[in-house]
C-alpha cells in the first residue's frame, strides 16, 4: 500500500524475514532505485501466524493502516491509527488496536485471501483461488461491523474461461480510487508464463 502522504511503501514482510507475520515492512520508493530507510515493524505478538501475510493497507485519508493477521485458524483484520507508524518505533504489537475476526463464510471452501484495501469509511476483502469458482468480496466499516457480502464476484471470467486452456482466473488485488469513488479490481488470467492482468 503506497503512502498517501509521502508515497512510501507499506507491504507485507518478505520470506527473508522470520515469523514474518508479525510483521510489516515500511520504506521510501522512487523509479530504478532500491528501498530505502527499510523498517520492518512488528504488529502482532508470538500468539498470531508466522507465516500469514499481513497485507498492510492505507487509508486514503492517512489516518488508518489496516493489518491482516490469524489467530487461532482464524483471519482477523486489525486497525492501527497511523501516527503511532512513527520513525522511533519497531514493536507496535502491544499497542491498543481495534481487531475483530473476518466471518468464516469468507475463506471457506478453501477460498484464500488474496487482497484488502479501504476507502475512508469502508474496509474490503477479497477471496477466491486460481479457478473458474465466483470469487467473494466482503465490506466491514472500521468499528468491525459487516456491511455488505458479494458471494459470486464474476467480474472477468468471460475472458479467463477463453484465455487458455487453464482457465486461470485468480483475483490478485484491490484499490479505492479516491478521485472517482471506485473500487479497482485486479485479475490474473492465461496460462502459465502467459498471464494477463485485468483490472475492473
Amino acid at each position: 500500500s503506497i503512502s498517501p502522504k509521502d508515497g512510501s511503501i507499506y507491504s507485507s514482510a518478505g520470506k527473508d524475514i522470520d515469523n514474518r507475520g508479525w510483521y510489516i515492512s515500511h520504506f521510501g520508493f522512487s523509479v530504478n532505485n532500491p528501498p530505502q530507510d527499510l523498517k520492518v515493524i512488528q504488529v502482532f505478538d508470538k500468539s498470531y501466524s508466522r507465516t500469514t501475510n499481513s497485507m498492510p493497507t492505507v487509508s486514503p485519508d492517512n489516518k488508518s493502516i489496516i493489518i491482516r493477521g490469524r489467530k487461532d485458524g482464524a483471519d482477523v483484520i486489525r486497525i492501527y491509527s497511523l501516527h503511532e507508524f512513527d520513525s522511533h518505533k519497531s514493536d507496535l504489537s502491544n499497542l491498543k488496536g481495534i481487531e475483530w475476526k473476518i466471518n468464516r463464510e469468507f475463506t471457506k471452501d478453501d477460498f484464500a485471501f488474496q487482497a484488502i484495501t479501504a476507502s475512508n469509511k469502508y474496509i474490503y476483502i477479497l477471496s477466491g483461488g486460481g479457478n473458474i469458482k465466483p470469487k467473494r468480496l466482503f465490506v466491514y466499516d472500521f468499528s468491525g461491523e459487516l456491511i455488505s457480502k458479494f458471494p459470486s464476484v464474476t467480474l472477468g471470467w468471460g475472458k479467463a474461461a477463453n484465455s487458455g486452456i487453464e482457465q486461470h482466473w485468480e483475483p490478485e488485488g484491490l484499490s479505492f480510487d479516491i478521485a472517482s469513488h471506485e473500487l479497482l479490481i485486479a485479475f490474473a488470467i492465461g496460462d502459465k508464463n502467459n498471464r494477463k492482468a485485468l483490472v475492473y
